[in-house]
């Protein structure tokens, strides 16, 4: 800083304090500023396996809906609205996000199974330009949708969904991702404001598109409890990877796998296929990824890739189906893609 002391400037160099920054903020240099200050972190929602959310604000729950949801919405403004399409898998009690469609005034894009991508209705091929709306483009085994309102949208085709919203929508969003207000306790308001702590009844009362958006009678599922006894040992053990390797050893001092090892015994238990237990490892290796922690070599040692393990054939593989995902073994490069 600089003042002026008879008609000559006098310059000091402006020391900077040694901050550190609340949860919800980062430390970053700002243009034409000498000292970095605490600013707010973009917003983050991922939706991964038979569905499991974590909101804006961190929070983490299940939710096996199999209708049409709003998943983000700007309720302040009206930019935006992010709504996904949950499919039942053809069972009674597990589903997965099949869609998720992106409005932005009158423009709507829609991102779905093996990636096709519609832009008010029609397909189209990637990269792809709208003008003034969005820019679509493929990297290392997703689509990757940026819009020029703040907001972006990393989709794999089978299930995967992150959402990244700009600091600026703090406070100004509902739907199944939650209020983005720092506060995760208030995350789960109904559409009519209620803070509820039933997630059936939450994301429930989020559903859009009427009955006919449904794929099977909307009932309350069980949880792990469901699991056969004959399946339990076996589910486990895909399961313990999070905490009995290598791989995750280091995210695992920074990031607890605790919700993400629950999410995995619930989707190995309750799908037919033998890898729906690895969406639950993909999306904790992107969470570690954030941090500076990425697991190396997880897909092999998740079992997420190859021919399934002896040992889960021992016995007859029972509930183990053929691979839930039809892109085999083209799991995310979490060091490719934009954290």
């Amino acid at each position: 800083s600089c003042e002026c002391h008879g008609g000559e400037p006098r310059c000091a160099m402006e020391r900077c304090k040694t901050m550190s920054c609340p949860s919800d903020q980062t430390l970053r240099q700002l243009p034409g500023q000498c000292c970095p200050k605490c600013v707010d972190i973009d917003g983050i929602c991922t939706v991964f396996g038979d569905p499991h959310y974590k909101t804006f604000d961190g929070k983490f729950y299940s939710f096996q809906g199999s209708c049409k949801y709003q998943l983000v919405s700007d309720c302040k403004n009206h930019t935006f609205s992010i709504r996904i399409s949950n499919d039942a898998r053809n069972t009674s009690h597990s589903s997965w996000t099949r869609t998720a469609t992106l409005r932005i005034g009158s423009t709507k894009i829609n991102m779905g199974k093996k990636m096709r991508i519609k832009v008010n209705g029609e397909r189209v091929t990637l990269p792809n330009t709208i003008n003034g709306v969005a820019d679509i483009s493929r990297s290392n085994g997703s689509v990757i949708l940026k819009a020029n309102i703040g907001v972006q949208m990393l989709w794999d085709g089978d299930g995967f969904l992150e959402v990244t919203v700009s600091s600026s929508y703090k406070g100004k969003l509902c739907g199944l991702c939650g209020n983005f207000n720092s506060v995760a306790r208030d995350d789960m308001r109904s559409r009519d404001g209620r803070l509820l702590t039933d997630t059936w009844r939450f994301g429930s009362s989020w559903r859009v598109g009427g009955h006919r958006a449904c794929t099977r009678k909307q009932e309350r599922p069980g949880g792990i409890s469901r699991c056969r006894q004959s399946k339990l040992p076996k589910v486990r053990r895909l399961c313990r990877v999070f905490d009995h390797h290598k791989a995750f050893a280091e995210c695992a001092a920074k990031v607890n796998p605790h919700n993400y090892k629950e999410a995995c015994l619930l989707d190995a238990c309750s799908c037919t296929g033998y890898r729906c237990h690895c969406a639950a490892y993909r999306a904790y290796a992107r969470e570690c990824a954030r941090v500076g922690a990425e697991p190396l070599n997880w897909v092999h040692a998740a079992f997420c890739e190859g021919p399934p393990p002896q040992w889960l054939n021992r016995g007859g593989r029972k509930g183990f189906g053929r691979s839930a995902t039809p892109k085999d073994t083209n799991l995310l490069n979490i060091g490719a893609l934009p954290k």
